[in-house]
């Protein structure tokens, strides 16, 4: 996947928007204060980037761009580009299937898992195109030093999925990833995707705090969401 760190965490930033509820396309607006992403509802998403990153994305398949009837740039996710986030640009098929099957009926909509390989638009080859970032063979891809080891992105990823799942299992809230954030006092996901990432660019504060979230109970947790009004 040829994108550069601007253009993932763009994308990241799209997915955030489209969990939050904001399910619609967007149009691009470009002026002298930056690039700003309206959407019919909810306020504009501005972010450093330009035409030519969206553009990108749409190249990789993960958003679908036309223009509209006044000549604007619009934009929608497609569900690979939701996937590609919510496996956080896994590039072995293998690994983002094994990721993202418990929790495809929760970000697609499908009713349960298993249907995620017999729905019409929905099949595994499509949700998990083989990536060959620089030429590499199909396969699982050799692991790095974040992918092993206390702490590490399989880890926490995983604690991440559990937890939505353990929510959605004994809550009646559809907890999305977007809440864990929030909760921990974040008004953006960049962090939140830099922890859940094993980047360096996260703080020894982001992993206490993501992970003193991530072990609470999730009644307590709808608790904390009703408190911040994140949940009503």
């Amino acid at each position: 996947m040829n994108l550069t760190d601007d253009q993932e965490d763009l994308l990241r930033t799209l997915v955030a928007v489209y969990q939050g509820g904001q399910t619609s396309q967007f149009v691009l607006n470009i002026s002298h204060g930056g690039s700003t992403l309206i959407y019919p509802s909810g306020p504009p998403v501005s972010f450093p980037f330009d035409d030519m990153d969206l553009h990108q994305l749409a190249q990789e398949r993960l958003i679908a761009l036309s223009r509209n009837s006044a000549g604007e740039l619009c934009g929608k996710l497609t569900k690979l580009g939701i996937e590609t986030v919510v496996t956080d640009f896994a590039t072995s098929s293998r690994e983002a299937e094994s990721q993202i099957r418990p929790l495809i009926h929760l970000v697609v909509g499908i009713d349960s898992p298993t249907e995620a390989t017999t729905h019409p638009q929905v099949s595994m080859t499509t949700l998990f195109p083989t990536i060959h970032p620089s030429g590499a063979t199909d396969g699982p891809q050799e692991e790095t030093g974040a992918d092993v080891g206390p702490g590490n992105r399989k880890d926490r990823r995983s604690m991440v999925d559990a937890f939505v799942l353990r929510c959605h299992q004994e809550t009646h809230v559809k907890v999305i990833e977007k809440y864990i954030w929030l909760a921990a006092g974040h008004n953006q996901a960049r962090q939140f995707q830099y922890w859940k990432a094993g980047d360096s660019k996260a703080t020894e504060a982001d992993s206490q705090n993501f992970e003193r979230i991530l072990g609470m109970n999730p009644l307590d947790f709808i608790e904390l969401l009703k408190k911040k009004g994140i949940e009503s």
